[in-house]
């Protein structure tokens, strides 16, 4: 009988020592297993956060020269109507009109560049109509009507620059691309004024 306790107590030793070692490998497992997921999603997270500072400084690049393409077009737009009032078909009214269709391509290009890295509909509205009214302000007929025009398109440029800010100000509406304030495209009324 003591050679049975003997061999139960050796099996059972055996059993609580392969029992510690299947303990030890599935904790040694699950710890590794553990410290891959979290490292994962810390990885993830410092990427995701670099992602958002590089689009949060394309944007402001991006907006920013969109701002400055749009005044000079502004600025070319007011010579060209001057020189074609002074002399239609005059050498300085000739180069004025060719200088604002290059103003007019800078612009262009700067509202693709604001397309490229807009997050929603509502800066491109604010983009769009700044360079529409822009566009438009050769056409008027006097003086009076120039200076509204260019005042419009001015206040359509300031708007964008708003909405611009507070998109680049806030985190949260640098992930979602969402404006706080104002998210929508004006109005039909404040696109007629």
């Amino acid at each position: 009988m003591k050679w049975r306790y003997r061999a139960a107590c050796a099996v059972l030793g055996l059993v609580i020592e392969t029992g510690s070692s299947i303990v030890a490998v599935v904790g040694t497992l699950l710890g590794a297993t553990l410290t891959y997921l979290f490292q994962r999603m810390s990885t993830e997270r410092a990427a995701n956060a670099e992602f958002l500072r590089q689009l949060r400084a394309e944007r402001l690049a991006a907006y920013a020269a969109f701002s400055a393409a749009c005044t000079e077009f502004r600025r070319g737009q007011y010579n060209r109507w001057h020189r074609q009032t002074e002399s239609p078909n005059g050498s300085q009214a000739i180069d004025a009109r060719h200088e604002s269709y290059r103003l007019k391509s800078v612009a262009q290009y700067a509202l693709a560049q604001v397309q490229l890295v807009a997050h929603g509909r509502a800066p491109m509205s604010f983009a769009e109509r700044a360079y529409r009214l822009t566009s438009e302000m050769h056409d008027a007929s006097n003086a009076r009507q120039l200076e509204k025009a260019g005042d419009n398109a001015r206040a359509a440029l300031e708007a964008f620059v708003e909405f611009a800010a507070q998109e680049a100000q806030s985190p949260k509406q640098l992930r979602n691309g969402v404006s706080a304030r104002r998210t929508e495209a004006p109005t039909t009324l404040e696109q007629s004024t």
